[in-house]
């Protein structure tokens, strides 16, 4: 087969995968009718039946009967019940010849098709039926009282420890041993935070967050930084891998095929962290741009096309990472992306030593939000209106033709004014001091309350310079009025340092450049 007729596969391929995805990635296929046990049994070998995790166990009939009442959400209940709770820890099967490994298998592949009512009830009842056993918590905590030194002492913490696990995180384990149990713990994990995000009772609640954290533990170590493998995606990477790249872009939605073709094609680089459990799933997706210098308009490096260009090196003198994309929900909170962007470095200093510079082009999700409820809560009946300086309010008031500050503010942001010369250049000097405020100032428990800050600014990264009009999309508009930010990364040296005195002495870098205009303000970086 010749390689204009591969190629012409490759993209009606991915045509017709990026304009209709199968499903949204992280999320359970709920809602279909659940399989009867019955016939899950007879028809083992048939090739019409699709499972969610992994290939089935063969189950004998007894162990089908045991699942055959009408609620098998609530049969897997009591069979765990059995599994896990009644029996001797060192016990690895209940009833006749299911063992708990065969269990997790049946969980795996019946949980995503049960109702969405189903998955609610076994979720809750894991949650609240599989904790901690409060009273050996209670017991173990006080025996660690009365030993306060010595080998009994540190007998005392072992138990202690054992009596704080919570009994899911045995069923967890089980579930992990086997193919797929890994992805399926990530979806589950995925399931319970929608609860959590939904969920009005407080008792509920409680015990589906202690659940949540339990996952999250688990999977922080089966997903540490070192455990993950760097793979690049480029055009001839599989047609699955590009896809899910293609879908999984968070910051700039990818519009059609030729579109990732630019963006793993020359002066681009795309990496991605892998897990061996998880075969073609990108976990996290980094996008990068090779520059002469450090970009400062977002739709600038998404419309060049390189396509057929070979690199030339003394083009690139900078690396800007664009995009970074978690893109497994259940991972929350798992922090993955700073070991990408670390390996990318090291990768593409490997391949071109004379890049002197890596820095993100990175949105401001939440600067727009916060600045306007921020207008909401100032008097706008005084000559100067709260928030703006006397320069800025003369300014604004020359194209505002003595409308209400606010009714004008809250008109004009929220339409096209950014291809208004006029209002372009009265609105910015307000929204350049309130933007970099929000980036030095507004904190959260003291470290910088945009989230996109600070995750880099924890790694190291300083804030270099503030870019006007770097994202005029609808997004950006709407999101950050368009602004968008460099943080820069700098030398090995550098980044530990700045990542320490960040997380340690909540101290936030910045370039002289931000410096000082901070200055002219009379702000300073808290």
């Amino acid at each position: 087969m010749s390689f204009l007729v591969l190629s012409r596969l490759r993209q009606i391929s991915l045509i017709s995968h990026l304009s209709l995805p199968s499903r949204i990635p992280g999320t359970f296929r709920s809602g279909r009718k659940p399989f009867s046990m019955f016939t899950v049994v007879k028809d083992l070998n048939s090739h019409h039946i699709r499972y969610g995790y992994g290939d089935p166990p063969a189950f004998s009939q007894m162990e089908a009967r045991l699942f055959s009442s009408k609620s098998e959400a609530a049969d897997i209940m009591t069979a765990l019940e059995l599994g896990y709770k009644d029996q001797t820890k060192n016990s690895a099967s209940f009833g006749k010849n299911l063992t708990r490994y065969e269990l997790a298998s049946r969980i795996c592949e019946e949980f995503p098709h049960y109702s969405a009512k189903d998955q609610k009830f076994f979720v809750l009842n894991l949650a609240k039926r599989f904790g901690v056993d409060n009273n050996n918590v209670r017991l173990a905590a006080k025996s660690l009282t009365q030993h306060m030194d010595g080998e009994t002492f540190l007998k005392m913490v072992e138990k202690f420890k054992e009596a704080a696990v919570p009994v899911s995180q045995e069923i967890f384990k089980d579930i992990g041993k086997r193919p797929g149990g890994v992805k399926f713990l990530v979806d589950l994990r995925g399931f319970v935070l929608d609860l959590i995000d939904t969920e009005k009772d407080t008792e509920n609640l409680t015990a589906l967050r202690f659940l949540s954290n339990s996952l999250r533990d688990l999977l922080g170590l089966w997903f540490s930084g070192g455990m993950m493998n760097l793979e690049r995606v480029t055009w001839n990477s599989s047609c699955e891998i590009l896809e899910k790249v293609s879908q999984y872009e968070a910051v700039h939605p990818v519009r059609h095929w030729t579109d990732i073709k630019h963006r793993v094609g020359p002066y681009r680089r795309c990496f991605i962290f892998m897990h061996s459990c998880m075969p073609l799933e990108p976990v996290v997706v980094l996008h990068s741009a090779l520059m002469e210098q450090i970009g400062s308009n977002v739709q600038q490096i998404l419309r060049q096309n390189y396509t057929g260009e070979i690199e030339d090196p003394d083009k690139i003198r900078a690396a800007v990472f664009y995009s970074v994309s978690s893109t497994q929900k259940g991972l929350r909170g798992i922090d993955l992306g700073m070991y990408l962007i670390r390996r990318a470095v090291s990768e593409l200093r490997h391949e071109y030593p004379d890049i002197v510079e890596f820095s993100t082009l990175s949105p401001i999700p939440t600067f727009a939000a916060w600045l306007l409820t921020k207008m909401r809560t100032v008097n706008s009946n005084t000559p100067v209106p709260g928030l703006m300086t006397k320069e800025e309010w003369e300014s604004l008031s020359s194209v505002a033709a003595g409308q209400d500050y606010m009714e004008f503010l809250k008109t004009t942001l929220t339409s096209n004014w950014y291809e208004d010369e006029v209002l372009r250049s009265a609105l910015r000097p307000f929204l350049e001091r309130m933007c970099l405020t929000y980036l030095t100032q507004e904190k959260r428990r003291g470290f910088a309350f945009d989230s996109v800050a600070n995750f880099h600014l924890g790694n190291g990264a300083e804030i270099w310079r503030l870019n006007w009009l770097a994202d005029t999309s609808g997004k950006g508009l709407s999101q950050s009025f368009g602004m968008m930010v460099n943080f820069r990364y700098p030398a090995d040296e550098e980044l530990i340092e700045n990542s320490n005195n960040y997380i340690f002495n909540k101290h936030i870098k910045v370039s002289p450049g931000i410096q000082e205009r901070l200055d002219q303000y009379n702000l300073s970086p808290l």
